[in-house]
């Protein structure tokens, strides 16, 4: 049995007088995401995207990036230890 992804609709307004796309992206919660170039809208669509994910436990299959910082580890020299 073959069951569709969960989807959502959100809504993308563009202004037309712009040379880089330039507008908002609304959720259906009635949420604005302003946007100004391609990266702003790639941002916005994945802020949209996984904020829709977050709120709905049926979407978990969408998984969150990973923001911590990466762990340090500090070597030192083994010549050091014997000192």
């Amino acid at each position: 049995m073959n069951r569709r992804p969960q989807t959502t609709t959100a809504t993308l307004e563009l202004e037309l007088a712009t040379e880089a796309p330039t507008g908002a992206l609304t959720d259906g919660a009635g949420q604005a995401r302003r946007f100004s170039g391609w990266i702003e809208l790639a941002a916005a669509i994945e802020d949209w995207r996984t904020s829709t994910a977050q709120a709905d436990p049926r979407q978990a299959a969408i998984k969150q990036p990973d923001r911590r910082p990466a762990a340090t580890t500090t070597h030192r020299n083994p010549s050091e230890a014997t000192q």
